[in-house]
């Protein structure tokens, strides 16, 4: 059984509404989609001088972005989670079980001594993390390549910016084998990154609404982030600063 509490865990301390909101934001802005998202407003709200491509070519572009870097990174996680709860102990009528295996189990594994109730779909411990984000950063290696093969002459913009985003994941994997860092951060920081590169590219204020639309953006997604205690103030600072670097460099260098 799937509750909502499994996708949302809530906190009696803190009001229900803004513990919602938070949630929503996070959901919407998740990295995972923030792709999609950014190409959305890349192509359709920006001037020809930032991205001549054609109409016809805009939504297949953005179709296949939305299916190689969330369908499939969010399939490859929900397997990752819902494998963890094949491999806990199923519980049974007292009696059916034998009590000291799963004395073992809760003593191999301390974090899992909790009620188990449903599918917990969050990433609670750090393994899980280097898991996901390791097959996550294989499959986005994949579709950059894919993209760098077939789409630099038609629309460079889209191969670079996989590239930032895809260097930003690998970058955020290497840092989870040794800090919790959050992603949420880079992603949302790598996004500023990429307007204010194209801004200093194209000129002329052409980009002014989209990073102060975007800076506002990050402040609530950051925001969020801190009120669900998701993460400390440093992981969140230190996320926004790796987004923000590698994506503004690697637009600012390469295109």
């Amino acid at each position: 059984m799937i509750s909502t509490k499994n996708f949302f865990p809530i906190d009696p301390k803190k009001d229900l509404n803004s513990q919602r909101l938070a949630h929503a934001i996070s959901l919407v802005f998740h990295p995972l989609l923030l792709p999609t998202l950014f190409l959305g407003v890349l192509f359709f709200t920006t001037p020809l001088e930032v991205i001549a491509l054609s109409s016809s070519l805009k939504w297949p572009f953005l179709g296949i972005v939305f299916i190689m870097t969330f369908v499939f990174p969010v399939c490859i996680t929900a397997i990752v989670l819902l494998s963890r709860k094949a491999q806990q102990p199923i519980k049974t009528k007292p009696g059916e079980v034998s009590g000291h295996l799963i004395e073992e189990f809760y003593e191999a594994f301390p974090e899992e001594r909790k009620e188990n109730t449903g599918i917990d779909l969050q990433m609670q411990t750090i393994q899980e993390r280097k898991i996901v984000f390791a097959l996550v950063s294989v499959v986005y290696i994949i579709a950059t390549f894919l993209f760098d093969a077939r789409t630099y002459e038609i629309v460079p913009i889209l191969t670079i910016a996989l590239e930032g985003i895809t260097i930003s994941l690998l970058v955020l994997t290497v840092i989870t084998f040794f800090w919790k860092i959050s992603a949420h951060s880079v992603a949302i920081g790598g996004v500023l990154g990429i307007f204010f590169a194209l801004s200093s590219k194209v000129g002329n204020g052409a980009l002014m609404y989209h990073i102060v639309g975007t800076v506002i953006l990050c402040g609530i997604v950051m925001t969020s982030r801190l009120y669900l205690d998701a993460h400390k103030p440093a992981q969140i600072v230190v996320g926004f600063i790796v987004g923000f670097i590698i994506n503004f460099l690697t637009i600012l260098l390469f295109l």
